[in-house]
């Protein structure tokens, strides 16, 4: 990992999860559905996903909107839709190779849970 990488990596670490920091697909897929994401910092995997047909929530699995009453549609690679949704709410994106986590965020502000903004 070259230094610039490892030195956002264990900043982001460095962060009191759940207040402006994010690690891992579930807190950072809750970040990104609210816009709360300023930096996302992914590895180069790629990882199967959903999004909601109507709200546009991004999820892991095709059940997991609370809008179920629109189909999820599957998408191939949700990291990918991840770091658009995050530079479209003017946030940044880094993609580094050698990770202790798939997924990482730099949030502007705490998750509140209260689902997506789309």
């Amino acid at each position: 990992m070259a230094r610039r990488e490892r030195e956002l990596a264990e900043e982001i670490l460095g962060q009191a999860p759940g207040r402006l920091a994010a690690v891992g697909l579930p807190a950072c897929l809750a970040a990104v559905n609210e816009g709360a994401v300023t930096r996302l910092v992914a590895h180069e995997d790629m990882i199967p996903g959903f999004v909601c047909g109507r709200c546009g929530a991004l999820s892991t699995g095709s059940d997991e909107c609370p809008d179920r009453s629109t189909a999820a549609l599957a998408v191939p690679d949700l990291l990918e839709k991840m770091e658009q949704r995050t530079l479209d709410d003017d946030g940044h994106v880094t993609v580094i190779r050698d990770a202790l986590f798939s997924v990482a965020a730099k949030l502007r502000s705490p998750v509140t849970g209260a689902g997506s903004r789309r």
